[in-house]
This record gives structure tokens, sequence and C-alpha cells, in this order.
């Protein structure tokens, strides 16, 4: 999720709404809620990755700091604890009943996520061959100007990624955000091997 974070940052210099999910089926009919990995952690990483002047221990503290927000953010979301559910069924009913006037913390469109990732669970493909990581599907655009990226852990030493976008907005090219998050991942792993 990092690395999609600092692949975003380096294509346009700016930190979006993200949507990962994550499954709510602990529960009676659960399904999911809304992860949200965007944090003031994932942003000074993803600002100082590429500053020469931070030095490789600062980068690999706050990209720690990122993660363990995000895990306690999936957490959160997966017992329940989330709120984006909650606040789209709020959404939902201000529509549909035409409030006057709408509540300002729900106007404009505030589930536009221009980064919408889901991850196949690592309990699924436990066991699978490098041929079958093709069976993991895809994940859409929630919004014409986003990308939709799932992706998959197989083993210790391989990812997969499916990344979509919208080939009737110029702004989005699925190939340049391929190429722009093996760099960053790269670039991750060079971090991890450097003294």
């Amino acid at each position: 999720q990092m690395a999609m974070q600092l692949t975003w940052y380096r294509m346009h210099k700016t930190f979006v709404l993200t949507y990962e999910a994550a499954t709510t089926r602990m529960f009676y009919e659960g399904r999911t809620e809304t992860i949200r990995p965007v944090s003031e952690f994932s942003c000074q990483f993803a600002r100082c990755f590429d500053d020469p002047l931070v030095s490789p221990e600062e980068k690999k503290d706050l990209l720690s700091k990122a993660i363990q927000y995000q895990e306690k953010s999936k957490f959160e979301a997966m017992r329940g604890q989330g709120f984006d559910r909650h606040l789209f069924g709020l959404y939902l009913l201000a529509k549909y009943f035409n409030l006057d006037p709408f509540p300002k913390f729900l106007s404009g469109n505030p589930f536009a996520y221009l980064l919408s990732t889901s991850q196949t669970p690592v309990s699924v493909t436990k066991g699978w061959s490098e041929e079958r990581t093709g069976e993991a599907g895809g994940f859409g655009t929630v919004v014409q100007e986003g990308y939709g990226v799932a992706y998959l852990i197989v083993g210790e030493d391989k990812l997969t990624f499916s990344i979509h976008s919208s080939k009737s907005f110029s702004e989005t090219d699925s190939q340049k955000f391929a190429e722009t998050l093996t760099r960053s991942l790269n670039d991750m792993k060079a971090l991890f091997k450097s003294p």
C-alpha cells in the first residue's frame, strides 16, 4: 500500500483519497469496510523518499509508522469500527430525502476514490504456483479520473498487480502507473539493502 502511495505522489505530487478494502466477514452478512491508508505518516514518507538529505534510517522509520497506522486502520475496520459505510448510508439518505441544505460534510462526492485498491488475502494465495497468479482478477476504477489496483502477495518473493484506468481520461495511464510502481517497489527494496 505504501508503494502505491509513493507511486501516486511521484506521478502527481499530491495525495488523494484512497480506498482499500477490509473484510467484515466476522459479522453476520458482513462484507467490506474502508481502510484509509493515507495518513500524516504515509504523506511524510512519500514526501521525503526522494530527498537525498533525509537519511535511510529516517525513511525506514517513516515507512514503519505509515504501515503501523495503516494496520491499525485495517484492524479497526475489520472489527466494525470503520466509518465509511456509515457516512455512505447518511449520504444516500440525504440524497433520497433531498435534504436542503445538504449536509456540508457530505457535499461533493466524498466517495470519489482516485486510488481504489484491494488485496487478495495471503491465506487465499498460500501455495499458489506462479501460473495461478493471473486468476486473482482485477479491481476497476471508482471514478473515471482514477485507478483501480488489485494486488496479491504470493509466497515470500512475488507480488502481482492488476492496474486499471480509463482510456477515455487522458490524465490516467496504467502503463505509466505500473512503471512508476515498479520503480517505487525497487527503490523501497534498495532502501532496506542500504547500510
